[in-house]
């Protein structure tokens, strides 16, 4: 996931790893709209600056991937939830791409085609893209669009027209980032080739090549607000600052991880800097403020950075650093015949002697950073890990100096994303593991932190106990099937209902302490995790729809009630509303979109209604059908010397525990059972040789002591000094 660049004051984008892409407000950051189009990840977003731009591009992995969007028809009011996202003729995109799923449908209920004057007024489709696409960036008006792709070719695409201008050959690697100057003239691309390009748009070819600053992939580049200077970062975490007049780089700071973006802050009270996205979970601003003495430069070490700014009224007696990069540039074009062809490099094209341009007989090329040339007082620093392609060349070289800023002035803390994550056997429990180390235990019916574990005790080898060694100490042999789906793609647990598998595991009410249940009462985990997430819902939308004379069965109303009557959707109030209330995110099918809603605060609308699945409304009304347990059959046959049952085989829900199996004992030898006597203390069974716990399940001694594929094979005997009934013709044991 991340954030598209652009937008003006109208709103944001956010393109995912979900194939879709979203459109939230400017002003309170709700997400207004979600377009679904892609057929693979959203890689970049593009849109345009200027007031009145009404289009903003998307990208991402696979074939003709690059859309067209029309701002004004996909914020356009459609039926969503409060707080939520949703399709609708606003969302435009509920018709996949190539191959996308089918079409959806419009505000108005009807069909959306591609080739439907509805669809083609919401999304164009950029076609001619044959490679994924990495990178994207779109000019000020929004005429005029650059791809990069993993071909490393960067392409021109005519917005307006729909076509694609040309292809820049230049780089070597897959393009990962691109941004086109105010003017629209030039374009500054990254590379996993180790380079940034700088580009001339006009005349469609590279005039500046950045080589030897980063010794890795390029992911990110942004310049300032007058493009003499340009912040890059790399899959290394390090940020480099380029005077890109003057061809001298340093390095303005270093993260902990590869990084994915950077977006330039120019708010003057706090000083400039640049925001970075990295692939940690933190969010940084560090300054960008340079002295002339971190710089590494070629030319003389008397330039001033103030003067490279004063590009107006600068003669060209008075010092490479007086013209600005644009004026220099435009100098060097009105001098050169034009030579070489579109998209070669400068230097084959008249471009050699350009102040622009490195010149690599004197620019001794390393993977660290830009070097003085041979015989200047300035030093030299090797490579930035040590083992890099430059460190070849300077073997006596010293390490890279130290950043610029060694601390951010800004952390944005996030939590450590979840790397692992398992069900527990009793399938309410999950155990999580995040990338800093830390275990914890969350119950999913309640959404909530059970337990955070200490680190592991060191095993023989001196390491600390593994993931998988942890899910297994605390782990316990019970067998409950699994009713729910979990991911951690997003960094987040995620956890997935759906109809056919939300209501597979039910438990005995008084195995979960349920106040008054008697021995009998099932509840069912899906639909009673169900209520306690939509329980204020129900009752606000039964409030709504029936001025509030609902039903208001269950134990969600606050008063009391009979756990015992319940019916097997009514609400028993076991599971307690979570204190931090989860997103729900709402998948219709068909390829529609997803909607994305917030639990709290929900008012029991008509729109929510709409937005939620059918079979979750009729569950938090208590109205759904819930199918019955699943079974099992088992056999039950008398140990040496004991009493014949009259039916052998027998057909039970799996969730039965062994001791309503040495109650069925009980009753059908008609024993005697004293009050206060459990029935384990007169009738033991038997699992293959095993005594078995009364608390065990059917379907966990089939799990775990049976451990075949037929059907459970239990042995019944009677303990010492069980009391039979005198008509029974059965001797006490």
């Amino acid at each position: 996931r991340g954030r598209g660049g652009g937008g003006g004051k109208r709103g944001k984008g956010e393109y995912r790893s979900d194939g879709t892409s979203r459109v939230h407000g400017a002003g309170d950051g709700h997400c207004v709209a979600t377009l679904e189009r892609h057929s693979d990840y959203v890689m970049a977003l593009a849109a345009p600056t200027e007031p009145g731009a009404t289009r903003f591009a998307s990208a991402g992995l696979g074939t003709d991937q690059i859309f067209l969007w029309d701002i004004n028809a996909v914020t356009a009011p459609v039926a969503a939830a409060p707080g939520g996202c949703g399709g609708g003729g606003g969302s435009g995109g509920r018709r996949r791409g190539k191959g996308g799923g089918p079409a959806g449908t419009a505000e108005d209920g009807s069909n959306i085609g591609k080739s439907t004057a509805a669809m083609s007024s919401v999304v164009t489709d950029l076609e001619g893209q044959k490679e994924s696409v990495y990178a994207l960036a779109m000019d000020p008006a929004g005429t005029l669009l650059v791809s990069g792709c993993s071909q490393n070719l960067v392409r021109l695409w005519d917005t307006r027209s729909g076509e694609r201008q040309v292809k820049l050959h230049g780089h070597t690697g897959n393009v990962r980032c691109a941004t086109i100057d105010p003017t629209g003239r030039l374009c500054l691309t990254g590379s996993s080739d180790h380079t940034l390009k700088l580009w001339d748009l006009g005349q469609q070819r590279c005039v500046q090549t950045l080589a030897g600053i980063h010794a890795c992939s390029v992911w990110s580049a942004v310049p300032d607000a007058s493009w003499h200077y340009v912040y890059s970062g790399g899959s290394d975490g390090r940020v480099y600052a380029t005077d890109l007049a003057h061809r001298r780089s340093t390095l303005l700071f270093q993260e902990s991880h590869g990084v994915l973006g950077l977006c330039r802050d120019d708010t003057r009270t706090v000083g400039e800097g640049v925001w970075a996205a990295t692939m940690g979970s933190d969010v940084r601003r560090w300054l960008t403020d340079i002295d002339d003495d971190h710089y590494l430069h070629h030319h003389h070490a008397g330039s001033h950075r103030k003067s490279v700014g004063d590009n107006a009224g600068g003669s060209a007696g008075a010092g490479a650093g007086r013209f600005g990069l644009r004026g220099r540039l435009e100098a060097e074009l009105a001098a050169s015949q034009g030579g070489g062809g579109r998209g070669d490099e400068g230097e084959s094209g008249g471009m050699a002697g350009s102040p622009l341009h490195a010149d690599r007989n004197h620019h001794p090329r390393t993977s660290g950073t830009w070097f003085a040339a041979a015989g200047s007082s300035a030093p030299r620093y090797g490579s930035a890990s040590g083992a890099g392609a430059g460190a070849g060349h300077h073997r006596d070289a010293p390490a890279l100096p130290a950043p610029v800023h060694a601390a951010a002035a800004v952390t944005i803390p996030g939590a450590a994303p979840i790397t692992e994550h398992a069900q527990l056997n009793d399938r309410r429990r999950v155990l999580a593991k995040d990338a800093a180390g830390v275990i914890t235990v969350w119950d999913v019916t309640t959404c909530t932190v059970v337990k955070t574990l200490p680190p592991g005790p060191p095993g023989a080898d001196g390491k600390e106990a593994s993931f998988a060694e942890t899910l297994q100490a605390e782990n316990t042999p019970v067998s409950i099937p699994s009713w729910f789906q979990l991911d951690a793609r997003s960094g987040s647990l995620a956890v997935t209902l759906t109809p056919a598998s939300a209501f597979s595991a039910e438990a005995y009410a008084i195995d979960m302490s349920v106040e008054g249940a008697n021995d009998e009462t099932k509840l069912n985990l899906g639909v009673q995790t169900v209520h306690a997430l939509l329980r204020d819902w129900a009752a606000a939308r039964a409030d709504t729809v029936r001025g509030g004379e609902g039903d208001a069965r269950g134990g969600g109303g606050g008063g009391p009630v009979d756990v015992n009557a319940l019916g097997p959707c009514d609400d028993a109030g076991v599971f307690r509303a979570p204190t931090r209330r989860p997103l729900l995110m709402c998948e219709a099918p068909a390829g529609a979109a997803t909607v994305l809603m917030r639990s709290a605060g929900l008012e029991g609308t008509d729109a929510e209604e709409a937005a939620l699945p059918e079979w979750v409304v009729d569950v938090a009304a208590g109205t759904y059908a819930v199918p019955d347990s699943p079974k099992t059959s088992f056999y039950l046959t008398p140990s040496e010397g004991m009493p014949s049952l009259s039916q052998g085989k027998v057909t039970a829900p799996r969730v039965l525990g062994v001791r309503k199996v040495c109650s069925y004992v009980i009753n059908k030898l008609n024993l005697e059972q004293r009050p206060g006597m459990k029935p384990e203390d007169l009738v033991e069974i038997l699992c293959n040789g095993t005594a078995l716990d009364p608390g065990m399940s059917l379907a966990t001694v089939s799990t775990f002591v049976w451990k075949k594929g037929d059907d459970v094979q239990l042995h019944y005997r009677l303990k010492k000094g069980a009391a039979v009934k005198a008509d029974t013709g059965i001797s006490s044991a």
